[in-house]
């Protein structure tokens, strides 16, 4: 059993020295520039473990009212709970562990990329984004308004759920192996590539912050439409809450204020590839949900059109590329051992 398990380990070598190497980095440059309090790697594990917990619970709910169905039920409970326990699943609940690391890793870099430069480039992505669309891409989307509320969880708590969810499958399901290394590696790449060095190249807030950053009124409009929305408390609006974190300097969940690219379009898109290898219907449905969460960023304010665009070219670029450096036998790295 301790033998397997540490194949299964040492198999996924890659992505841990890719996390570990990437959290060494970002905690170096926390420290060098004085902010150590803002490297905040475990920042996540609280939420993510409360997550897992509910996930095991629903699972041996499941198998239990399943082990009813048998001739002998609780050898049947006994011998499944036990099989989840095999060296793949444990080495597999690791990585997925350390991937919550690696989000923290990820939120500290993005709170520090204001340490380094300014908001610069919103009335350049603004323009930009009007010049596409032949006027702001928000005002095309007014018609919306009527189902912003619904817009709000699905752009945000099932995106969330979602890279959670699907994150966890990858990692353990011995199913998905052929698709595993692909989707892990675009997944690490993408966060730190786009959402770090790319946000802080093109550092900028966004419409729902252009007021506050570029002193223009020219978003004012989906600030007032989201603080009339019923029920909302315009103090604990998450955009409001961003802004505190970002005058008090300091890092936590969620926090960091960026909008270029946007890692919802990019996280979005490798949803969509990861789906339809698995089946082209789940692909179809995962494309769906893309346009939706497209539709949202921009109709909610946290992009300009143009962040999405060049996210879901990026990501496809980087999924691409991924796939192409695996045919490479020196560049497998982090492919599932065979399990035993």
């Amino acid at each position: 059993m301790n033998e397997a398990f540490a194949r299964q380990v040492r198999s996924d070598w890659g992505f841990y020295a890719f996390i570990f190497g990437y959290a060494a980095l970002v905690g170096c440059i926390a420290v060098s520039i004085g902010e150590a309090d803002k490297f905040v790697p475990l920042v996540y594990y609280p939420r993510w473990i409360g997550g897992l917990i509910t996930v095991a619970l629903y699972i041996v709910a499941a198998i239990g009212i399943r082990s009813l169905f048998d001739k002998e039920p609780g050898r049947y409970l006994i011998s499944t709970l036990k099989s989840l326990a095999a060296p793949q699943y444990l080495a597999g609940l690791l990585l997925f562990m350390t991937l919550a690391l690696y989000h923290g890793v990820f939120t500290s870099m993005k709170t520090m990329l204001t340490d380094f430069t300014p908001f610069h480039w919103d009335p350049f992505l603004a323009n930009l984004d009007a010049a596409i669309h032949g006027r702001d891409a928000w005002l095309w989307l007014r018609f919306l308004e009527p189902v912003t509320s619904i817009l709000r969880p699905i752009y945000g708590d099932t995106w969330f759920l979602l890279i959670a969810l699907i994150g966890l499958l990858v990692c353990t399901w011995p199913r998905l192996r052929e698709v595993r290394s692909q989707y892990i590696w675009t997944f690490l790449l993408a966060w730190s590539v786009l959402g770090n060095f790319l946000a802080g190249v093109f550092m900028s807030g966004g419409p729902i912050f252009y007021q506050r950053l570029v002193g223009d009124d020219r978003f004012a409009g989906i600030a007032r439409h989201l603080e009339t929305l019923p029920g909302v408390n315009p103090e604990r609006m998450y955009p409001n809450i961003l802004w505190t974190a970002y005058t008090e300097d300091r890092s936590g969940f969620g926090t960091g204020i960026s909008a270029f690219p946007s890692m919802h379009l990019s996280m979005a898109t490798l949803f969509v590839l990861f789906a339809f290898r698995v089946d082209r219907r789940l692909g179809f449905a995962m494309l769906a949900y893309l346009v939706v969460i497209m539709a949202g960023s921009v109709h909610l304010g946290w992009h300009y059109g143009v962040d999405g665009y060049f996210s879901i070219a990026a990501t496809v670029l980087i999924w691409k590329a991924v796939g192409w450096a695996q045919r490479m036998p020196a560049m497998q790295w982090g492919t599932p051992a065979t399990a035993s």
